[in-house]
């Protein structure tokens, strides 16, 4: 799952420091999301809606 992110965010030249800032969390919190340890439905619904990865089914597109 965490993998996908980060080619998604690779891809978009978005840093996780940029998403956090854009969500309003810090960068930590945004590793921890994005590596699966916690959850956020804020955070699903932006990879959802800009990175097309549904979390809900596993982080596949």
């Amino acid at each position: 799952m965490g993998k996908n992110i980060k080619i998604e965010l690779l891809k978009l030249g978005i840093t996780q420091r940029e998403l956090a800032d854009f969500l309003g969390f810090n960068e930590s919190y945004i590793s921890l999301l994005i590596s699966g340890k916690r959850k956020n439905k804020t955070f699903s619904d932006w990879v959802k809606k800009v990175l097309k990865i549904d979390l809900s089914k596993g982080g596949n597109k």
